[in-house]
């Protein structure tokens, strides 16, 4: 792994910076969750015409978004904004306060909710793959083996996890759905129809499964040549793109989207090669799961340490305070270093355990969050971003941009009228 290390004016050590290739290896494998595995059922729910269509239709708006909010960062940057911006800095620089607490709150809660997702389908097929354990039992082994994960600082760090989660989802996970999907082929009736009646539960799904616009701007933070983040994050997500549609549909086609599995695994019978895939499937997802939760545990950080700057700069001190305090000697904070993050990173972890272990339907947990949170983050948030941007910097903006945007306000309105009613309904 080739990295680099930026360092500031005192001589003291930032974030670990790295390759092109290390940092796709990492936004590459964020974007493959738990949602590709309820792909195939949403597939039936909407015909394979139609599936795929919408289903390139939202990837190309997932790009277009990624490309605005990387322009509007840029475009900040160009206005004075400093170079190591969150998502929440750069709606606070462009809007203002508000919008930026709106966009740390919606992030937060989108990532924990991703990683809760990732928990319920662990335990799911862990239970499936040993009948005999618990899901109380199972909660408890995770539980250190998360937090450990959690406890990593850097995102360049988290390259050989994304690596390895990357190789035994591709390999372990979808390569075993499509041999197992070939050799017990049977195509469902009446698959080429056109099924409207489905398509608000398709479009919650396939965005839930698409969007992985959270990580973006800490992939390219840590990237040590930041003018190939925009081709890099749209190449990675046009080759997930292709590479779960061509999945879906087949297996969708092999009989892998029945209504007795919200996920691909239900599918499955009991045997040597549907207990490998279970495992194989809990492990991609455990090492998914700190790299998704990455934005969530930075911006609460930075979000805390904030608040206790202010808090002091106030002159009032508390016990948390007292915390989050950093050494006067440290004249570079940043990032800033407190003792509070690892506890806030258990927590965080914690957390997501508590939700995934309530929860265990997580087709109608991913319809909810594809539907909302994500939309917002998504489809709302960066057109928002990049208009901002664009008018303080006084550039024109191109009649293709427009229809992107356009897209964009269109699929979040769609989302949040129908997706969301039905969804919470």
């Amino acid at each position: 792994m080739r990295c680099y290390t930026s360092q500031s004016k005192g001589g003291s050590s930032r974030e670990p910076l790295t390759g092109t290739l290390n940092s796709s290896t990492i936004f590459f494998k964020s974007l493959f969750g738990a949602g590709v595995l309820s792909l195939p059922h949403a597939f039936a729910t909407v015909g394979l015409p139609l599936a795929m269509t919408v289903y390139i239709f939202i990837c190309m708006l997932c790009c277009g978004t990624v490309w605005l909010l990387l322009m509007a960062k840029q475009y900040a940057v160009e206005l004075g904004a400093r170079e190591q911006l969150t998502f929440q800095d750069l709606a606070t620089f462009l809007v203002g306060p508000k919008a930026g607490a709106v966009v740390a709150m919606v992030i937060c809660l989108c990532e924990l909710c991703f990683c809760s997702g990732f928990i319920i389908v662990t335990l799911d097929n862990f239970g499936q793959a040993e009948p005999g354990v618990s899901r109380e039992v199972a909660v408890l082994v995770l539980t250190p083996i998360l937090i450990m994960l959690g406890q990593i600082k850097w995102l360049p760090e988290l390259c050989i996890f994304s690596f390895l989660g990357a190789l035994i989802y591709g390999v372990g996970v979808i390569g075993c759905s499509i041999s197992y999907g070939i050799q017990n082929w049977t195509p469902p009736p009446h698959s080429f129809e056109f099924k409207w009646g489905g398509l608000s539960s398709f479009v919650g799904t396939a965005t839930y499964a698409l969007e992985g616009i959270c990580l973006v701007l800490p992939v390219e933070r840590s990237m040590a040549r930041k003018e190939q983040a925009v081709s890099m994050s749209v190449w990675c997500l046009l080759l997930y793109g292709f590479v779960t549609l061509a999945y879906s549909s087949v297996a969708y086609s092999a009989g892998l989207g029945r209504a007795d599995c919200p996920i691909v695994t239900d599918c499955f019978d009991n045997g040597s090669a549907a207990y490998t895939l279970r495992i194989g499937l809990c492990i991609a997802l455990i090492l998914s799961h700190p790299v998704t939760l990455f934005p969530a545990s930075e911006i609460m950080e930075n979000l805390l340490m904030s608040w206790s700057a202010n808090e002091r700069a106030s002159g009032k001190s508390s016990e948390l305070t007292t915390l989050l305090m950093v050494e006067e000697e440290e004249k570079d904070v940043e990032p800033r270093k407190f003792k509070f993050g690892k506890a806030l990173r258990v927590f965080n972890v914690c957390l997501t355990l508590v939700v995934g272990y309530l929860f265990k339907d997580f087709s109608s947990f991913s319809n909810i969050i594809g539907a909302i949170g994500l939309t917002l983050v998504g489809f709302v948030f960066p057109p928002i971003l990049y208009l901002k941007a664009t008018k303080r910097n006084n550039v024109t903006v191109g009649l293709g941009i427009k229809v992107t945007i356009f897209g964009c306000f269109f699929l979040a309105a769609f989302n949040l009228l129908f997706v969301g009613f039905e969804a919470v309904v």
